[in-house]
């Protein structure tokens, strides 16, 4: 008898900790579910979130859409880095660019080498900018072939000047872009 007590004790303990671990796993299960859905539906939708923290729902573009941004962001930065530098980021913006074109700017890398672009820089205190007007990208050909409009502006010991360029370009899938250059305006 002195044991019976004890055997409802523990019997009592058994059941609160089954009944614990069923409502614990169904608990975790809905959250499982309602986690899996939130994720996909998160995977399904594409967010901007801006610099200042502000999140936009976009909506959904096919791939092939979205690889048309791609190729002008790629553009521009290739001109910013080509196009715009002075001394102290020439060498390190000149090969940024490389990387974006690959084997194809060797033959623009040896028109600045002819001029001795970096000593020009140093002996003449000249630094480039660039303002891109327009970029037009054209994803239904085979490469990809666009055109490009900036203002190069060179500015000497407080004195400037501007010079406009268009370029047209196609790119490879590889983004390695062969540019040819048309005369300034």
């Amino acid at each position: 008898m002195k044991f019976k007590g004890a055997d409802d004790a523990v019997k009592l303990t058994i059941r609160l900790s089954v009944g614990y671990c069923v409502i614990l796993t169904i608990a975790f299960l809905s959250n499982t579910v309602y986690l899996s859905t939130k994720i996909e539906k998160a995977y399904s939708q594409v967010l901007v979130i801006d610099k200042h923290g502000e999140v936009y729902e976009t909506s959904n573009l096919s791939a092939s859409d979205m690889r048309q941004y791609e190729y002008m962001n790629h553009v521009k930065t290739f001109v910013t880095n080509w196009y715009a530098f002075d001394e102290s980021n020439y060498e390190k913006n000149i090969s940024l660019a490389l990387n974006l074109i690959g084997n194809k700017g060797k033959e623009l890398l040896n028109e600045y080498n002819d001029v001795n672009m970096l000593n020009s820089l140093i002996q003449k205190n000249i630094r480039y900018g660039v303002r891109i007007k327009d970029i037009e990208i054209n994803t239904h050909t085979i490469p990809v072939s666009g055109k490009i409009t900036f203002t190069q502006t060179i500015v000497r010991e407080a004195v400037s000047h501007g010079r406009s360029k268009r370029s047209s370009l196609s790119m490879t899938c590889s983004h390695e872009a062969k540019k040819t250059h048309t005369e300034p305006r």
